[in-house]
């Protein structure tokens, strides 16, 4: 489902001189100082020499009838990791360099998706920090941006190890229609259509879509469990050590409805709602409780060319999200919490050229409310920002600066330097340096009690500021072939960790005391077999520790060694090989590999889980007329594994999926619009 275009510093695609460019990947022609650089051209390939420092933009036209999330994709991406535990509803978190979730800033059309509405009572435990990508479909997105380290700074606050920038797909200058039907394992079933019409000079769309899942997943549990009749029926043995976990219904629904007319202007609304039935967990398996979340998103872009160099901005936003979560239904104890968060933005900006030169400089103003039924809380964000670009024939230089005023935390100054420049006729080099941080939520700051013991809010908490140096070297043969090593460090101050009460280790606070620091090695290649065929792979290698922390219940002296960060895996390995027809209605196969070694899951190290290799492959075919299919098939050798902890996937999973296109044949963009 699309969301509207904002544009906060860095969110435009790169700029060049508005005249004619020659480069070594292609010549541009800029109309009105802003143009998409496509750094794929059209084909996939992860090709990033144009773009300064440790970027990566990923086209995904060719996934369009994959079946793949955004989470996918971003799999096969080197310095990212994602964890997904669970059935297929359950949420994909991403890590960058050893972050926490987050520590990553993931932006879809401008907007922010990173809330506060993530309590710190046990978000972090159970995985409810970050973003969910598994929710938004390959086939709605134009390009994935990825942005490694704290140079992602320019974006703004939350970028502490990085960003994540969505553009989704533009409007067709034609009628079409879309729908479609997935039946899978765990009762999975999803519905989607999309209709989009053009209209008075532009383009409405409407976009529709429904997942249910029964919410089965196998969780491990030496002891033996509960008892309890009810948590036998809903949870019971596999094995002499795991337990099938069920009574865990989820489902999650939207509407979106888009407007967008040329360059210069773009309008959506959107409504969005998940609800899961039954909150039971590991060790707690009965199916009590009930969670719902509503989003709704409202948005205006408008665009006003000055001249044929100068174009000025302004974005207007609200996002609002309401959350329900009864904890316990069985025992009638008053566990029910509600939640309102309400964001509000407006943005301006100005940009110019100068010859081969690009400046942007504007301003950012954001208030942001959360309520529940402990606390209510207000917060005002202001920010400046400006950005230098300068584009050569053989590379380009970029420098931005921010600075971010919260109400609650103080002020915070942000930088990033990148350059990319070609040495050779098929090689050259890319470096970066930036700072960023993370501030500290409402939940972590203010909330007074939580429904589990004394409040692990604390007032005094100060952001998580980060630091980030990386370099590497290209290589690019035509548009066949793009491989990068890159290098990195990252050091994080102030992180903000839960402490445990030595007396009462279910209480709990919110202190910055630890200090911790990633580095390694971050490898990628990708290639063009024929019109066909297309290969990619990666490696990275990541070593993330903790040097300092002040929990008295770890510790990180020089007799035990320094500790490494948990849920962190020292190696990661993927691959993939797409064979697709000449048309969308061809046959298409998809073939997927991947590595994660082994990670540990606390702080002092004594417990891990184990290595993996999974292997995933997707069949597309032509059914009738405009009717095609797809069948995809998860962990094709039935391996155990964890990507959470507790909380394996399920084994051998196959989904079917049937799609409706109407024209049947692809509709192209129109360049216009």
């Amino acid at each position: 489902m699309s969301l509207w275009i904002f544009s906060p510093l860095g969110v435009q695609a790169q700029s060049t001189s508005p005249t004619e460019v020659k480069t070594r990947e292609k010549t541009v022609v800029v109309e009105g100082g802003s143009e998409e650089i496509q750094a794929t051209e059209g084909n996939g390939l992860r090709e990033s020499s144009g773009l300064p420092g440790a970027r990566t933009m990923i086209d995904l036209e060719p996934y369009a009838n994959s079946g793949k999330t955004v989470a996918d994709v971003l799999r096969q991406v080197a310095g990212v990791e994602v964890t997904q535990g669970g059935e297929p509803l359950s949420p994909a978190r991403v890590r960058i360099r050893g972050s926490r979730p987050d520590q990553v800033l993931v932006i879809v059309d401008g907007v922010s998706l990173n809330n506060q509405t993530a309590s710190p009572a046990q978000s972090r435990q159970l995985g409810g920090v970050g973003v969910d990508l598994a929710s938004l479909p390959a086939s709605r997105v134009a390009s994935v941006e990825i942005v490694r380290g704290a140079a992602a700074s320019q974006y703004g606050p939350n970028a502490a190890a990085g960003a994540i920038i969505v553009r989704t797909q533009p409007p067709l200058e034609t009628r079409s229609l879309e729908a479609s039907h997935t039946v899978g394992v765990g009762g999975f079933r999803e519905d989607r259509a999309g209709w989009q019409e053009p209209i008075a000079g532009g383009a409405i769309g409407l976009d529709l879509s429904l997942a249910r899942s029964d919410g089965e997943y196998v969780f491990y549990d030496p002891s033996g469990g509960v008892a309890k009749p009810e948590a036998e029926r809903c949870a019971p043995r596999v094995g002499a050590e795991y337990r099938l976990r069920r009574c865990n219904e989820k489902s999650r629904g939207g509407l979106g409805l888009s407007w967008r007319q040329g360059d210069h202007q773009r309008a959506q609304v959107q409504y969005t709602v998940s609800r899961q039935e039954g909150l039971g967990g590991v060790l707690d398996p009965r199916p009590h409780g009930e969670a719902e979340q509503r989003r709704w998103v409202a948005g205006i872009e408008q665009r006003w060319p000055i001249s044929n160099k100068t174009k000025v901005g302004l974005d207007l936003g609200v996002v609002r999200e309401d959350g329900e979560r009864d904890e316990n239904t069985t025992t009638g104890a008053d566990d029910r919490n509600e939640h309102t968060e309400r964001r509000d933005h407006i943005e301006s900006w100005v940009e110019k050229f100068y010859g081969q030169h690009r400046v942007r400089v504007g301003g950012r103003g954001e208030h942001l409310s959360l309520a529940d039924r402990f606390f209510d809380q207000q917060r005002e964000q202001w920010a400046g920002f400006g950005q230098w670009e300068l584009f050569r024939a053989l590379g380009g230089w970029e420098a931005s600066w921010r600075m971010e005023r919260i109400s609650d935390v103080g002020t915070a100054t942000t930088y990033r330097l990148g350059m990319t420049q070609h040495l050779g006729a098929f090689w050259g080099i890319k470096a970066s340096h930036g700072t960023g941080f993370r501030p500290p939520t409402l939940y972590e700051l203010h909330d007074p009690a939580t429904v589990f013991g004394p409040s692990p809010a604390n007032p005094d908490l100060v952001p998580e500021h980060s630091r980030t140096a990386d370099a590497g070297l290209f290589i690019k043969l035509s548009d066949r072939f793009y491989g990068e090593v890159i290098g990195f460090h990252h050091f994080t101050t102030d992180q903000i960790v839960a402490t445990a009460d030595p007396v009462s280790p279910a209480l709990f606070r919110f202190q910055n005391l630890e200090r911790t620091r990633s580095e390694g090695v971050e490898t990628s290649a990708s290639g063009q077999l024929g019109p066909h065929v297309r290969l990619n792979a990666t490696y990275q290698r990541t070593r993330a520790e903790v040097l300092a922390d002040g929990n008295p219940a770890v510790s990180t002296s020089q007799t035990e060694g320094v500790k490494q960060v948990p849920g962190v895996a020292e190696n990661l390995a993927s691959a993939g090989v797409v064979w697709q027809a000449n048309n969308t209605r061809g046959w298409r196969l998809a073939v997927d590999w991947r590595h994660v070694g082994r990670r540990y899951i606390d702080t002092a190290n004594t417990h891990f889980l184990k290595p993996y290799q999974i292997w995933e492959a997707t069949l597309g075919f032509p059914l009738w007329r405009d009717f095609t299919g797809r069948l995809t098939g998860r962990n094709l050798t039935n391996e155990t594994y964890a990507e959470v902890e507790n909380h394996p996937p399920p084994g051998r999973q196959l989904f079917l999926t049937v799609v409706w296109r109407w024209p049947g044949e692809k509709t192209e963009p129109n360049p216009q619009k």
